[in-house]
Parts: C-alpha cells; sequence; structure tokens
C-alpha cells in the first residue's frame, strides 16, 4: 500500500516548465547579401540616352523651365505697364477697384502665357540645337568618341545663334560667346564626371593612365638594368 502511495506521489509531483529559447539569428557567413541591378551604362552617347532620346529630352524639360521663366517676365512687366497706363484715372469706388483689378488680372494673365509661349520656345530651340551640334561633333566628326568638346563646341554654336536672332552688336556677341562657351564646357565637364562614375571613363583620362602605366614601366626597366 505504501509502494502505491510513493508511485502515485512521483505522478502528481509538477513537471518544470519547458525554458524558452531564443530563436537563432543566422550568421553574417550563412547571409548572402541580394545582387544590387547593374547599371547600363552607355558609352557611346551622353547621359545614356540615344541622340533622338536626349534631343527630346533637352527639348521638352527646356519648354517647361523657359515657359514659366518667359511667363513670370511678362506677368511683372505687363502689371507694371498697366499701371503705368492707368495711374492717371485710377477709380474711386468700390466698383470701380472691382473692374480695375479684374481688367489687370485678365491682362496680366494673357500677357504672362504669350510671353511664356514665345520665351519657352526660344529656350527649346536654342536646346535642341544644342543637343543636335553635340550629337553631330559625338558621331560625325569625333566618330563616336564623347567628351566634353562637343559640349565646347555645341555651346559656341548655339551661342553664336542666338546672337545672330537678336541682331546685337559685335562687342556683345562677343559676350555671349563667352557665356555659351563657358557653359558648354562646364556641362561637358560634368557629363564627363558623371559618365566617370558610372564606369565609362572619357577618351582622354583613358589615354593618360596608359601613358601613365608606360612611364612607370620604362622607369621600372631602367631601375632593373
Amino acid at each position: 500500500m505504501s509502494f502505491d502511495l510513493k508511485i502515485r506521489v512521483q505522478h502528481e509531483q509538477p513537471k518544470p516548465p519547458a525554458v524558452a529559447t531564443a530563436p537563432t539569428e543566422p550568421s553574417p557567413a550563412e547571409t548572402t547579401p541580394e545582387p544590387r541591378p547593374e547599371v547600363i551604362v552607355d558609352h557611346n552617347n551622353r547621359l545614356s540616352r540615344p541622340g533622338g532620346a536626349r534631343l527630346a529630352f533637352y527639348f521638352t524639360n527646356s519648354l517647361a523651365v523657359f515657359w514659366v521663366i518667359g511667363f513670370l517676365r511678362a506677368r511683372r512687366f505687363a502689371a507694371h505697364q498697366f499701371l503705368a497706363e492707368n495711374s492717371h484715372r485710377l477709380p474711386t469706388s468700390d466698383a470701380g477697384w472691382y473692374l480695375y483689378h479684374r481688367a489687370k488680372n485678365y491682362q496680366v494673365v494673357w500677357r504672362g502665357i504669350k510671353g511664356g509661349m514665345k520665351t519657352g520656345f526660344t529656350g527649346a530651340g536654342m536646346a535642341f540645337l544644342y543637343g543636335f551640334m553635340e550629337e553631330f561633333w559625338d558621331q560625325d566628326v569625333r566618330g563616336g568618341k564623347v567628351d566634353a568638346g562637343g559640349s565646347l563646341f555645341a555651346g559656341t554654336v548655339t551661342a553664336g545663334a542666338f546672337a545672330m536672332t537678336k541682331r546685337v552688336r559685335r562687342r556683345q556677341a562677343w559676350r555671349y560667346l563667352r557665356v555659351g562657351m563657358g557653359l558648354g564646357l562646364m556641362s561637358g565637364i560634368l557629363q564627363d564626371l558623371l559618365r566617370w562614375s558610372r564606369g565609362a571613363p572619357p577618351w582622354y583620362f583613358e589615354r593618360l593612365h596608359e601613358q601613365r602605366r608606360k612611364m612607370q614601366a620604362g622607369t621600372s626597366q631602367l631601375k632593373g638594368q
């Protein structure tokens, strides 16, 4: 009887609680990083775009930017002109001021839209000419070599065309040419640096690297002798 009681007491004793084990994290060696998507770089075209797509990009973006600039300039000029034309007959009543501001707003908005269209298409045409000259220099003159020289040539031609359309004097035309050359060279250098950061260095950097390598090989041979 006592033996049965001992067995029952042993079976009725509470079991020890299960210890929760923390999930094991994988080691850094086991985790494999996801492969990054490769950046496709077109070595023979600027901004990794073919000529037609790049010209459309230049035209549409320049049209939007210069339209906003032209709208703001024409709107401000129209507001000043309307005030100057009606400064001697300003209204004296509330209804008169309402009609005055309504006529002013209509004229300002209309003149701003016209000025924006004029400036926008002018700037877009100059940007299209700039891109066309870049493409002509890169593909026809240089035979596919893309560098800052094409942007310098395109900026000079675009500035000369703008000076001819404005029919400015020689001194002012020379100023336009200097600004166009500077902006074109700056744009070309930035494009070369961008292409270099994406793994497509310009040809003159590669040539300088080859010359430096040849000089180092020649000096090492002389030291070995």
